[in-house]
């Protein structure tokens, strides 16, 4: 005796159903790994232009008077030749980026090369707020001459 099963109900439809429950959650995914790719190339730059803006004021800021010489971020990035996305956002950024300080005593030289740099940067998945917009590196380093 064959057993005979009833059919399956109608299953139209179900597939539209586990793709809307599921696909949100899959955004979501897919835009915060996104927004962290660009946090950490954006980071990166930011260490990069750092210490690219602190030797450009230990190497062409050089004077033989003592004082102090400072360059605005703009300036850097137009020295450097410091393109693409983290010098777009360095760029804008306003004041001075490297401050320069010689100082002559006793016949020896004292130089403080100080940068402060601060970007902003907006993430696309930043709903709840628990990032920060801006994002600041400094760093200094004194040498004698």
């Amino acid at each position: 005796m064959s057993a005979r099963r009833k059919p399956l109900r109608c299953r139209r439809g179900a597939s539209a159903i586990e793709f809307a429950l599921i696909s949100g959650i899959f955004f979501v995914v897919l835009l915060a790994s996104i927004d962290l790719g660009r946090y950490y190339m954006a980071m990166q730059g930011l260490r990069n232009f750092v210490a690219d803006a602190e030797r450009y004021g230990i190497v062409n800021m050089w004077s033989s008077n003592a004082g102090t010489q400072t360059a605005t971020c703009a300036q850097i990035v137009q020295a450097t030749n410091r393109g693409g996305a983290v010098g777009g956002l360095v760029g804008t950024s306003s004041g001075n980026c490297v401050t320069r300080t010689q100082t002559v005593s006793g016949g020896v030289i004292t130089v403080t090369v100080a940068v402060n740099v601060n970007v902003q940067l907006r993430l696309l998945f930043n709903t709840f707020g628990f990032m920060p917009t801006t994002f600041q590196d400094s760093s200094s380093i004194t040498f004698q001459l």
